[in-house]
């Protein structure tokens, strides 16, 4: 397992989705910076960071990881390499599990380089202590983990549609889209994914309502992390080349 993790890093480290997913890390705290230059110092450290937030889990981070982890899932297919990997004595429930994995710390990575750009607002006089620094971080990485949970079902669309990159693209904005727009519908809020990730996260940028406890979405967010795996896992097995 371990060559395969390392293989599939070193395929990612010449592609050119890999600058595409940096470069997305960039766009929120450099807005943020810009927006807020002529308001110096307005902000606490997790009030800043957290403003910042919000709108990644929301919108752009399911878009760029979506994308991201399609990209990892459906690269072989893409560019008809898929019949040549598999003469490698290699289940394919193991590669989709290195796949899986790749995918977790790469936009593990993503969301702390992410955090790591926020420092960019100490420039206009955003103060931070080292305990609120260690608490945003770890924030940002429990962010980062649920992403992944989130995109899961993106994953398992991606492989269903072979090499539809261009389906697993429109599915990924569409999902980002919905969920913003289901955030003011109060079922639907306590139970798609991304709209569990904001409540767990318990932000509190904007109020939102949700017709069940949080603990039916938490299990929501569960039932749709199972079934993606398990899926994945199945339609890798069953797929021919």
């Amino acid at each position: 397992m371990g060559n395969i993790v390392k293989t599939e890093f070193k395929k990612l480290k010449g592609s050119s989705m890999l600058w595409v997913g940096l470069g997305g890390c960039f766009v929120l705290p450099l807005m943020a910076l810009g927006i807020n230059l002529s308001n110096p110092a307005h902000f606490t450290w997790t009030q800043y960071v957290q403003q910042n937030l919000w709108p990644q889990i929301i919108l752009l981070w399911p878009c760029i990881f979506g994308v991201f982890g399609s990209y990892i899932f459906c690269r072989e297919r893409l560019e008809n390499t898929y019949k040549n990997l598999l003469v490698i004595p290699v289940g394919r429930v193991r590669l989709a599990a290195a796949k899986m994995l790749v995918m977790l710390v790469s936009i593990m990575a993503m969301a702390l380089l992410t955090y790591f750009l926020n420092l960019s607002g100490m420039l206009i006089g955003v103060a931070v202590t080292f305990d609120e620094f260690m608490e945003g971080l770890r924030v940002y990485a429990f962010a980062g983990f649920l992403m992944f949970l989130c995109i899961l079902p993106v994953m398992l669309i991606s492989i269903i549609a072979r090499k539809g990159f261009l389906l697993s693209i429109c599915i990924s904005i569409v999902y980002a889209l919905a969920s913003f727009l289901a955030s003011w519908v109060a079922p639907l809020a306590a139970l798609l994914p991304i709209d569990v990730a904001w409540r767990i996260m318990d932000l509190q940028q904007f109020e939102m309502s949700y017709s069940f406890p949080v603990t039916v979405s938490v299990i929501s967010l569960a039932a749709f992390t199972a079934v993606s795996v398990f899926g994945i896992f199945y339609v890798s097995k069953k797929q021919a080349a």
